[in-house]
């Protein structure tokens, strides 16, 4: 039987690059693969606190990407070594694995956003993850493979990293067409309920937990340009990510109009209830 180990700091639906290890672990495990992880827990980080709010959930998480790019690789290695004959796939942070599944680059989120000096100087979680990333595909020797998950990330990767030698792949996201399929009329009326809207309501659904870098900030100021039934809910997002967006000016504006949910384990209500995506 195929055995996989996959590397990154947590898993479970609903957390973002950790939902997307949680859904490969399921597929695999209906396909017989025998599948193992490797998470902060098994890096011995499991008594950082979790990213929360603030300053203090700020330092948390440079507490926890450091540790599993740090200590984590170290043992994520030695773990390897001692289970040759496993596959291993790693989503962030460490710098082990024969496959490294590139969900994203800072420095190209940066730059898009406009002020990349200022950007990267006020967050020293990116000035770390950029030097890490530098080593991690300018060096070679780390992992076997890349796959990148769109076609734009491919050719963004190769611009950012010119000196790439690692081959790469575009392999995308799967969908499970059986749970992710249109609503029915009566679905749909419940869940257009339960989040309160009107017959004449639209909705417009953004699901992400990266704000910024995702675009939700251009959303919320576009919708102050349109009609007033036109509503948007946010599914997504840590705490002081969502405060900090609903202290923004635009969002304010809109008042009730705006709807943040937080982060979801199941998507599907929304999803049910939009009329955009």
């Amino acid at each position: 039987m195929t055995t996989v180990v996959q590397i990154t700091p947590e898993i479970g639906p609903g957390t973002g690059v950790g939902a997307v290890a949680f859904h490969l672990e399921q597929e695999w495990r209906r396909a017989g693969v025998d599948v193992r992880r490797f998470t902060l827990d098994e890096a011995g980080g499991a008594w950082l606190p979790a990213a929360t709010g603030g300053v203090a959930g700020r330092l948390s998480l440079l507490a926890r990407v450091v540790w599993f790019s740090t200590v984590g690789t170290r043992r994520a290695r030695r773990y390897l070594r001692r289970h040759p004959d496993q596959l291993s796939v790693c989503h962030n942070d460490a710098l082990a694995g024969d496959v490294y599944v590139n969900h994203g680059i800072a420095q190209a989120a940066m730059r898009a956003r406009g002020h990349y000096r200022l950007r990267m100087l006020r967050n020293p979680v990116l000035l770390f993850t950029t030097a890490r990333d530098r080593r991690r595909y300018s060096g070679g020797g780390d992992h076997r493979l890349v796959v990148n998950l769109v076609s734009d990330e491919e050719r963004l990767l190769r611009d950012v990293y010119p000196g790439l030698t690692l081959p790469t792949v575009v392999i995308g996201n799967g969908v499970d067409v059986e749970r992710f399929r249109p609503p029915t009329p009566l679905e749909r009326a419940q869940a257009r309920e339960r989040l309160g809207l009107a017959d004449g309501d639209r909705l417009v659904l953004f699901i992400g937990n990266e704000f910024g870098r995702k675009g939700l900030p251009v959303l919320v100021e576009a919708l102050g340009l349109l009609a007033p039934e036109v509503r948007l809910v946010v599914v997504g997002g840590t705490p002081d990510l969502v405060a900090a967006e609903a202290r923004r000016t635009a969002a304010r504006r809109l008042g009730d109009r705006l709807r943040f949910d937080g982060a979801q384990t199941d998507p599907r209500p929304w999803l049910h209830a939009a009329d955009v995506l």
